[in-house]
């Protein structure tokens, strides 16, 4: 009876009025279409992540590595640019494994930066800013020797606090260590380490250690680049 019902009268027109006539669906099918008309779900319901502030060295199974501890992965897609990967990526995972990942991955540290895991932003949306609780700033660390891992630098710098990121730039083409670094830290524990570092003697030399203030210029000293503020 329903099903002659919604044939004979979905799309007749009354009063001047197309009507639409269908059979009410369950709230759990209904939840799963919206799914599929949401960009951030796949036809088959997973959820799609933005994965960014990735180093540009991580791979594929590195990152995948990481998301499986979560769930299944459907889907792990890292773009390119001339052959080097572009610092995000997407993951493709089931709905609660995504939920899960996005939750505990997010603003955690991965091989020295700390990742942003959330739903893409639809077109014309906006990443709201994030809160902060305690100042932060960033330390430029100078004269770094080309064997000063990153391991080594991050202790370093944790006896003063956490450290929230350690980066250490290397060439694109030799992937050798450039000898500067930087260090980000709430603002107290970072002029603590200024105080105690600069100077300190670091797998066979002298680091220097400061406020990064602006852009980079190379320093007449070996493997060492300086900040000059703009």
């Amino acid at each position: 009876m329903i099903v002659k019902a919604v044939e004979a009268l979905n799309q007749i027109n009354l009063d001047g009025r197309t009507m639409r006539v269908n059979k009410l669906l369950p709230k759990e099918e209904v939840a799963a279409q919206k799914k599929t008309r949401d960009k951030n779900f796949t036809p088959d319901g997973k959820k799609k992540l933005y994965v960014g502030n990735l180093p540009f060295e991580s791979s594929e199974e590195d990152i995948q590595k990481v998301f499986a501890e979560y769930g299944d992965i459907s889907d792990l897609y890292l773009p390119m640019r001339d052959g080097r990967p572009r610092g995000f990526c997407f993951v493709t995972m089931n709905d609660d494994g995504a939920d899960k990942a996005m939750a505990a991955l997010d603003g955690t540290d991965f091989q020295g930066r700390n990742l942003v895991v959330n739903e893409p932003l639809k077109k014309g949306e906006k990443l709201a800013p994030r809160a902060s609780t305690r100042p932060q700033f960033k330390l430029y660390v100078g004269n770094l020797s080309f064997y000063t891992t990153h391991e080594t630098l991050h202790s370093v710098f944790s006896e003063f606090g956490e450290v929230h990121d350690c980066y250490l730039p290397t060439d694109p083409e030799s992937q050798q260590p450039r000898g500067f670094g930087f260090i980000t830290m709430e603002q107290a524990d970072g002029e603590a380490a200024i105080q105690e570092l600069d100077g300190l003697e670091l797998d066979g030399r002298f680091i220097r250690v400061n406020e990064a203030q602006g852009k980079r210029r190379q320093s007449p000293a070996a493997g060492d680049e300086s900040e000059v503020a703009e």
